[in-house]
């Protein structure tokens, strides 16, 4: 259930302007509201309608009813809180009463307020007319962003803020990866992927079922698609088994190189947080550092560092969406943040790798981080509803049969990493640290690195 805030005056015995407290509320169902208010002629002759909502708190009793009160929520970007009105008090109701309170909402009325006003109130134009005069919450800064901030509410004047790396939560990743897209005069970049053989890239099956892809890019260097082959247990209506690997149009001359493949690696059990991309207006996602003319609306690639959410947590959110049918299962994971974010702020690219880590630029280890999940569920990139991922260990198997080719791909449906010295062809398997390095490939017409089974 979402939270919002409402802002109430506390009256005073003394002549000065009472002090202003804010509440926070929850939203109250519409027909659990419309029962209690259904008696109440006076105030609501036709009951309570759609442009209406309630909100209330039976456990805060220090508030008076506030009629005309905005009720707002904290909506999140550029590592600052901006507070959104979303009703007004049309019926003020004291704290800590059974009864919610009423409110009108903002939204059926955005047109008429701009009428009056003269001035554009579309979320992304409203945050950064603002931006710069609105908190910087320390927490969330990117490491990237050390350095001075205006901090109007706090001392008045710039400040240094010392960015948590751990902490972070949304910010602008500076090197582009790898998509999938349809290529043309202008490519549409549809999803994103990984690289996890020299020909073969792994994404989300339900990002590119039915949808007409070409290319792969990583990090600028483009493939063409030759095959799409979906995991034969996907559910177009469902999450589950939600993957597909893509072969590429390469030879030995034209392959992607061994820095380019992730090793596929399985959750450890104290892993907590989890790294995931989207794509978001730099304007919304410049870390903090806001400046007076922060106009500049050009997407840029994101990077979300995200909490663990319980499997049944993650059920249970979802479970009048049809997407997770029989409940979050051992091939899935789910990841979240209590901040709901300002509008069009990150734009999940499912499909994408979700990691433990991202390593900083000074490390000299060659090869991309290990791949843990592929994003297949992400409004907002996992803030406010959680993301759910594919945990890509569980299908190693599979993915190991299409890469090979050593029996039909449609017979092979086991979801969980099988232990073995030997691959497909019965040749002995010879491990070197997270790389298992096969000799051959086919009578030896390539040479392939396939992360360590078992």
């Amino acid at each position: 259930m979402r939270r919002v805030i409402q802002e109430h005056l506390t009256p005073t015995d003394t002549d000065v302007s009472p002090p202003i407290y804010s509440t926070p509320l929850n939203i109250i169902n519409q027909d659990r509201c419309k029962f209690w208010y259904r008696t109440n002629k006076d105030a609501f002759r036709r009951g309570i309608n759609r442009m209406q909502m309630c909100a209330g708190d039976e456990v805060v009793t220090e508030c008076p009813g506030d009629t005309g009160g905005p009720l707002q929520i904290r909506l999140l970007s550029s590592s600052r809180y901006t507070p959104f009105v979303v009703g007004v008090s049309a019926l003020g109701v004291p704290c800590g009463q059974t009864t919610p309170g009423v409110y009108i909402k903002i939204a059926h009325y955005i047109g008429w307020i701009e009428d009056v006003t003269k001035k554009n109130f579309a979320p992304q134009e409203c945050v950064t007319r603002h931006i710069s005069f609105r908190e910087a919450d320390e927490a969330l800064v990117a490491p990237s962003s050390k350095g001075s901030f205006n901090q109007p509410y706090l001392t008045g004047k710039k400040e240094s803020i010392d960015a948590n790396p751990n902490n972070a939560q949304l910010h602008i990743f500076k090197e582009f990866k790898c998509a999938v897209g349809k290529d043309g005069e202008n490519v549409d970049w549809i999803c994103g992927c990984t690289i996890v053989a020299q020909d073969f890239a792994l994404t989300s099956a339900r990002c590119v079922k039915n949808v007409e892809v070409d290319v792969v890019n990583y990090k600028n260097d483009w493939k063409r698609i030759a095959e799409i082959i979906f995991h034969p247990d996907y559910d177009k209506k469902t999450l589950y088994n939600d993957l597909a690997l893509i072969r590429l149009q390469t030879d030995n001359r034209n392959r992607y190189d061994w820095k380019s493949v992730s090793c596929v690696a399985a959750i450890d059990e104290d892993q907590r947080h989890f790294l995931s991309f989207g794509i978001g207006p730099y304007n919304l996602n410049d870390d903090g550092t806001v400046g007076d003319n922060n106009t500049d609306g050009t997407e840029r690639y994101l990077t979300a560092r995200l909490p663990l959410l319980e499997p049944a947590n993650c059920t249970e959110f979802y479970k009048t969406y049809g997407i997770l049918k029989e409940g979050l299962n051992e091939t899935q994971f789910c990841t979240w943040s209590r901040d709901w974010l300002v509008p069009g702020t990150c734009e999940p690219w499912n499909g994408n790798e979700v990691l433990g880590e991202v390593r900083s630029a000074d490390d000299t280890n060659p090869f991309p981080e290990d791949v843990l999940g592929v994003g297949s569920y992400a409004p907002d990139c996992g803030f406010g509803r959680p993301m759910v991922a594919t945990r890509v260990a569980a299908f190693r198997e599979w993915m190991d049969t299409v890469i090979y080719r050593s029996v039909n791909v449609n017979n092979v449906r086991q979801n969980s990493a099988v232990n073995r010295t030997t691959d497909y062809f019965g040749r002995k398997m010879t491990n070197f640290g997270k790389l298992t390095v096969i000799s051959r490939r086919e009578f030896g017409r390539m040479t392939h690195i396939l992360p360590r089974l078992g």
